[in-house]
C-alpha cells in the first residue's frame, strides 16, 4: 500500500517494448534498453536515442561508473554518453552483452573476450571457452565470469574455467550473493554454487515442487535479504 505503481510504454514514446536492461543515474534519470533504442525518461515521456545518435539498435547494459559517466552496450559497440551535447561516442568496436564497474576499472564482455578499459586505455583477455557472457560478478576482489557455457574466473592474467560438477545445461542468468553465484539455468531451475565450483543448493521442480521454468534474470535485494527472479 506503500507503492504506486504506474504502468510507462509506447504511449509515452517508450522505443520498444521489450526491456533488456535499465539504470537510474545518480541524477535520478531512468534510462531503460529495449531490443529497439535507448530511452531516456524525463518525467513526461521517453527521449529515445535510436541508431542516428548510438551505434547499435539492441541495447544489452547500461552502467553509470564512479566518475558518473553513463556507458551503454550494445549489438555493435561500447557507447559512452557526452552530456555536454546529449551524443554517445563510440570507445569500442564490438558488440557487448554486459558491463562491471570495479573500484579501479570498467570491465565489459564482448565476443569470447573481457576487456579492461583503465586510465591507460583497452586491454583485450581472450578464451575460446568463453562464449557468450552473461555477467560478471566481483566477489572478494576476485571477478567471476557466468557465460553461456559455464563459471570462470578471471585474475587479470587470464580467463579459466571452473568446474561445475552437477551442472549440465544452458545458464541465462545469474546473481552473487555474499560468496555464493546463483545460476538460473535452462529448464534446471536456480544452481546456487561457491566460489570453487560446488554446488551448494538446487531449486527445482523436482525437489522444491517450484514452477520455475526458465529464469530469465535475478536481483539481489540486499535491504530485505532476499532475490527477485524473474521467470517466463
Amino acid at each position: 500500500s506503500d507503492y504506486h505503481v504506474r504502468h510507462l510504454g509506447i504511449a509515452e514514446r517508450l522505443s520498444n517494448p521489450h526491456i533488456t536492461s535499465a539504470l537510474v543515474d545518480n541524477n535520478g534519470r531512468l534510462w531503460v534498453g529495449t531490443k529497439f533504442g535507448l530511452n531516456r525518461y524525463d518525467g513526461t515521456r521517453f527521449i529515445t536515442y535510436d541508431s542516428l545518435s548510438i551505434t547499435g539498435n539492441k541495447i544489452n547494459a547500461i552502467i553509470e561508473d564512479n566518475s558518473g559517466r553513463i556507458y551503454v552496450g550494445t549489438d555493435e559497440c561500447l557507447c559512452v554518453y557526452e552530456p555536454s551535447d546529449d551524443t554517445f561516442n563510440k570507445v569500442w568496436d564490438e558488440w557487448v552483452s554486459c558491463i562491471l564497474q570495479t573500484e579501479q576499472d570498467l570491465l565489459f564482455a564482448s565476443s569470447n573476450k573481457i576487456v579492461v578499459r583503465n586510465n591507460t586505455g583497452m586491454i583485450e583477455y581472450e578464451s575460446d571457452d568463453l562464449g557468450t557472457v552473461i555477467s560478471i560478478h566481483n566477489i572478494n576482489n576476485q571477478i567471476y565470469i557466468v557465460s553461456k557455457n559455464g563459471l570462470f574466473t578471471f585474475d587479470r592474467n587470464s580467463i579459466s574455467k571452473i568446474p561445475v560438477k552437477e551442472l549440465d545445461g544452458i545458464i541465462l542468468s545469474s546473481e552473487a550473493v555474499d560468496d555464493h553465484i546463483y545460476l538460473g539455468v535452462y529448464q534446471r531451475g536456480i544452481f546456487v554454487v561457491d566460489t570453487d565450483g560446488n554446488v551448494r543448493k538446487k531449486y527445482d521442480r523436482i525437489t522444491d515442487g517450484i514452477n520455475i521454468g526458465v529464469v530469465c534474470s535475478m536481483q539481489n535485494d540486499l535491504k530485505r535479504n532476499r532475490i527477485w527472479i524473474g521467470t517466463d
